[in-house]
């Protein structure tokens, strides 16, 4: 018994750190009770405690998610949904890696919420909210600048994991927390970076963006076919009123407009008020 037990700690000792995972989270059912034991043992003589994960229980973090995903579907999620560069896949892959690693901050209320974006014109890549949510306050903020310990100590919602799927969650997850490098020291430097401005915009500012997340971006073609109908209500208004006007005050105001286009300040003072609202 002691010598079969020898043996798998020397098979599972030329195991990488993700395929042990696997083999304790994924497919553990086809292992016996004796060889999770010895996956799980070489993991901690690696590094990477607690990597067993209760799949039951019902507030999950995105420590206990990182742990029953396979990066290689992740590489997938990446380059189909955001167009990822197969070169730079071993950026995210190193990531991916390095969390198996951390030790989770700890516990809190905050919970990743993971929604879609109108589609851009002509971009047939869709893009991804990843924001944060207060479970007590509902306040919702950014994360791209939390340090990636508290990343992994996150809450994830259920109903979201579901409707996306675990792969493409971790994936959005990835390229979020990686806006800003691809190691946790480029993160920390954007944060003191941003911590450190002293003018209006301060660091909290920054990061409670909650009104900018659910606001779709306006584009240049939305904004030309806009202006166009305001000016084109405009132009009748102002034609029907002057229908109204006698023709001497319309000859005034005519030679008034030869020098000075009345209609243009009447329309300057328009437009203030309509951008203003």
């Amino acid at each position: 018994m002691q010598n079969h037990s020898e043996e798998l700690r020397k098979q599972f000792s030329l195991l990488k750190d993700e395929l042990l995972v696997e083999i304790l989270n994924i497919s553990s059912k086809e292992y016996t009770d004796e060889a999770l034991h010895a996956a799980n043992d070489e993991l901690n003589s690696r590094g990477i405690y607690n990597a067993l994960i209760d799949k039951e229980k019902e507030d999950r973090t995105l420590r206990d998610i990182l742990f029953q995903v396979k990066f290689d579907n992740i590489k997938r999620a990446l380059i189909r949904n955001f167009n990822i560069e197969k070169e730079n896949i071993e950026k995210y892959e190193t990531v991916f890696h390095e969390l198996l690693y951390l030790s989770p901050s700890d516990p809190n209320n905050v919970r990743i919420i993971i929604n879609k974006q109108c589609e851009e014109f002509g971009n047939k890549y869709n893009e991804w909210n990843v924001f944060g949510i207060d479970s007590d306050s509902k306040e919702k903020f950014s994360l791209e600048l939390y340090n990636w310990c508290d990343w992994i100590s996150f809450k994830v919602d259920n109903e979201n994991i579901y409707l996306l799927g675990k792969d493409f969650f971790i994936a959005c997850c990835l390229k979020e927390m990686t806006i800003h490098g691809f190691s946790s020291e480029e993160i920390d430097k954007k944060y003191l970076e941003i911590s450190s401005i002293s003018d209006d915009v301060t660091f909290e500012a920054y990061l409670n963006d909650s009104e900018e997340i659910d606001i779709d971006q306006v584009h240049p073609w939305a904004r030309y076919w806009a202006r166009s109908i305001d000016i084109g209500i405009f132009s009748l208004i102002l034609g029907s009123i002057m229908s109204f006007i006698p023709k001497p005050i319309i000859y005034v105001i005519a030679r008034i407009n030869y020098f000075m286009p009345i209609s243009l300040f009447i329309w300057i003072i328009v437009q203030s008020a309509l951008l203003s609202t």
